[in-house]
């Protein structure tokens, strides 16, 4: 909603890909911000990247609540024969359902959400989300509150260079997903 509200602010066009089972009212109120709003399910994102891609994707970068999201690209990925492609999970800190679970390997739960990105973040991952990070190859990556507003300004400031605005996920998504692609420190750039 709010990344729907600031394109309007900007002035800017925005499409939000939403998934199938977001509430019609979201999609209502999405529209009457001026988006314009896709349906999909999540394993239709990476059929979508199949379509416009030359070569599979060296590693593909998305944020984590429960795991739905996860667990679509991740089934996407296998569809389209793409099994080695790895995956950076990101989440903020207070909502770090998945790389608690995926320390101990097994399912945690927290105690709270801490984090400001509280539509991101959900107690407990799935128990698919598990089962699926078993068997494919998922790097779990944490940034802060303040990195993902960092990441948040970074982008708007460079949106000189967007003639679209493309969302494919919530505004918490996106600071959280994008700050992973500012910030220079995460291992799995090294390796």
């Amino acid at each position: 909603m709010a990344t729907a509200y600031s394109a309007r602010k900007l002035g800017v066009p925005a499409t939000i890909v939403v998934p199938s089972v977001t509430p019609s009212g979201t999609v209502q109120k999405l529209n009457d911000e001026g988006a314009d709003v896709i349906i999909h399910g999540h394993t239709s994102l990476v059929k979508e990247l199949e379509s416009q891609l030359d070569e599979k994707p060296g590693v593909v970068v998305l944020s984590v609540g429960g795991g739905g999201l996860l667990n679509g690209v991740i089934e996407g990925l296998h569809r389209a024969e793409w099994e080695d492609v790895p995956i950076i999970a990101m989440e903020t800190v207070g909502a770090h359902s998945l790389n608690e679970a995926m320390k101990v390997g097994q399912l945690v739960t927290l105690p709270d959400i801490t984090s400001v990105a509280t539509t991101l973040g959900l107690k407990q991952v799935s128990s698919q989300t598990m089962k699926l990070v078993g068997e494919h190859t998922v790097y779990s990556e944490l940034v802060t509150d303040q990195e993902a507003v960092w990441a948040l300004e970074r982008f708007i400031m460079m949106r000189r260079f967007w003639s679209n605005l493309l969302v494919v996920l919530l505004l918490e998504q996106f600071t959280a997903t994008s700050s992973a692609v500012y910030r220079r420190s995460t291992s799995w750039l090294r390796s």
